[in-house]
């Protein structure tokens, strides 16, 4: 995705999806793992529509609260914030981004903390304004 080979990924992407789907299912936490990546390739080709869209299936599709699903919800959402921050809804996109920060600091597994650091910083740093 960061070469800007959009076709070659999406094709990948898909094709992991459906590898997914078929082990694990619509539910699985892995499956939503492949979907956020949709979701990336989504707002880095500039459909924020399709992007948000995925995100929205992912945190409807990984209800109950153990740590795994709310890491990846999380994940989801720092995705979906950081792509509406470089599009310009910064103001919007800190508030979202303070809540879910301070969610995140509930999560008991300092293990699931630190994998979400560098995404809670990417979507900092894309709605304080640095391209």
């Amino acid at each position: 995705i960061h070469a800007h080979r959009f076709d070659p990924a999406a094709i990948k992407l898909e094709r992991a999806l459906a590898i997914e789907l078929a082990h694990h299912g619509e539910q699985h936490p892995q499956t939503a793992q492949v979907r956020i990546s949709l979701a990336r390739l989504d707002y880095a080709r500039g459909n924020a529509a399709a992007g948000d869209a995925r995100v929205q299936a992912v945190v409807a599709g990984l209800a109950g609260e153990n740590s795994e699903r709310r890491r990846v919800r999380a994940e989801a959402q720092l995705v979906q914030i950081a792509a509406r921050c470089r599009i310009g809804a910064r103001q919007r996109g800190r508030v979202a981004l303070e809540a879910l920060a301070a969610e995140a600091a509930t999560m008991h597994d300092a293990g699931l903390q630190t994998g979400l650091r560098p995404l809670l910083t990417e979507a900092r740093t894309a709605c304080d304004g640095a391209r």
